[in-house]
């Protein structure tokens, strides 16, 4: 009964979601894990902004054998998590710079692929130097709080495989291996 309260609570909060976007349709919501079970993956359609912790763990853990060869892997996972994490942010400056530019009379679709070119740097200029001064922000923030990533970073809930984990990937791969081989010996099937 357990697990049926924790259905329906997701539910429920899909749910809730669909009609916040419904009614605030240019709302952009942020979300986090919910502790050790890590972003889920429908809830990206309703937010596609995640924490970068929920990211930066199961990427370090996907690099660690990097670790063999001295690779600093942490900072890696954190590089990569924050360049993921602006992606909409800079996705909606870009459509703001845009529209300010296209109210100035700026033309991006006529003309020349050069000429269209030439039209895009308005927006870039402005894009790079925004992006420049967040990094700058993210960077004294993580500065101020004494930010030390890599050895000796803990963690709340240390997560190891279980059996049932390994399980779970040994139905997944076989779920997988039928689905191609039933597409590959029954193409009228799929």
């Amino acid at each position: 009964r357990q697990g049926e309260l924790y259905h329906r609570y997701v539910i429920g909060v899909y749910e809730m979601q669909e009609r916040l976007l419904a009614e605030f349709p240019h709302l952009l919501l942020e979300n986090c894990s919910g502790g050790g079970a890590r972003f889920d993956p429908g809830m990206l359609y309703y937010s596609p902004q995640i924490w970068c912790s929920d990211d930066t763990d199961a990427i370090e853990r996907l690099f660690s054998p990097l670790k063999v060869i001295k690779i600093n892997v942490h900072s890696i996972a954190m590089m990569m998590t924050i360049a993921l994490r602006f992606i909409p942010t800079l996705i909606d400056e870009v459509d703001k710079i845009m529209s300010a530019q296209k109210s100035r009379g700026a033309d991006f679709e006529t003309g020349s692929l050069i000429k269209r070119g030439k039209a895009m740097i308005p927006i870039f200029i402005p894009l790079f130097i925004n992006s420049f001064r967040r990094a700058y922000e993210l960077a004294f923030a993580m500065d101020c709080r004494c930010y030390q990533g890599g050895d000796g970073r803990t963690r709340l809930k240390v997560m190891k495989l279980a059996a049932r984990d390994y399980a779970s990937l040994g139905i997944l791969v076989l779920f997988c291996v039928g689905i191609i081989v039933s597409n590959h010996y029954l193409t009228a099937v799929i």
